[in-house]
């Protein structure tokens, strides 16, 4: 194959230093804790899944990945 045709992508990142105020703080604070939260409860969820309808593990993580689907065909 001639490397001419080949087609490449970049991707670039860089790191950036954030100066929140204290209320944009708060506001961070306030959403990564209602993330922990959110995590907890989905553990929660999963290991009823997996007791209640007897799936296994890989079923009762891509159970969520189907509903997610078809919402977002809504």
């Amino acid at each position: 194959m001639i490397m001419d045709t080949l087609l490449t992508t970049q991707a670039l990142s860089c790191k950036l230093k954030l100066l929140p105020d204290m209320e944009q703080i708060g506001a961070i604070r306030s959403t990564a804790v209602a993330y922990h939260n959110a995590l907890n409860y989905a553990s929660v969820v999963y290991r009823d899944l997996r007791e209640r309808f007897a799936l296994p593990s890989l079923m009762a993580c891509n159970e969520s990945v189907q509903v997610t689907t078809a919402y977002k065909t809504l």
